[in-house]
């Protein structure tokens, strides 16, 4: 999803759907077996096995409040698409919500049906450095003459 605002997040992401639950078959007739490449011609409005998308996105920034649209041919295919049970489901509807720590961005499709939610997690704060070792004194013997 584009424009969620000003929030920059590095760390950890983890998306949550169908597919990442166990219950994703086998990959559709025609579709790559692993992630694929997008080239600068693919676009949200066709899905990877040619279906047509509705055209519209739908988003909301509940962070923000800001909400807008997107046809579907303005995002890269794998914002406007998410793979369910082994079919590609058009994206029609995003919200985000969460705080500085966490962003988490649902995608919904018609009839408001759960896609997936990605989960973007801040990195954890840096460990404190080790102190500085502090010298002990050692007493020195005392001398004998």
């Amino acid at each position: 999803m584009r424009h969620v605002g000003a929030l920059v997040v590095v760390g950890l992401a983890l998306t949550l759907g169908p597919a990442s639950c166990g219950a994703a078959g086998p990959a559709p007739q025609g579709a790559a077996a692993g992630p694929e490449r997008e080239t600068s011609m693919s676009n949200g409005s066709l899905s990877p096995a040619g279906e047509k998308h509705p055209g519209v996105i739908h988003n909301l920034d509940k962070t923000t409040g800001r909400a807008w649209d997107e046809a579907a041919a303005d995002v890269p295919q794998h914002a406007a698409w998410v793979l369910v049970e082994g079919a590609w489901k058009a994206v029609v509807r995003t919200e985000a919500t969460g705080n500085d720590a966490r962003l988490e961005i649902t995608k919904f499709g018609v009839d408001g049906q759960l896609l997936e939610t990605t989960m973007l997690l801040a990195p954890p704060p840096p460990m404190p450095s080790d102190p500085a070792p502090v010298p002990v004194p050692v007493p020195t013997p005392e001398r004998r003459d």
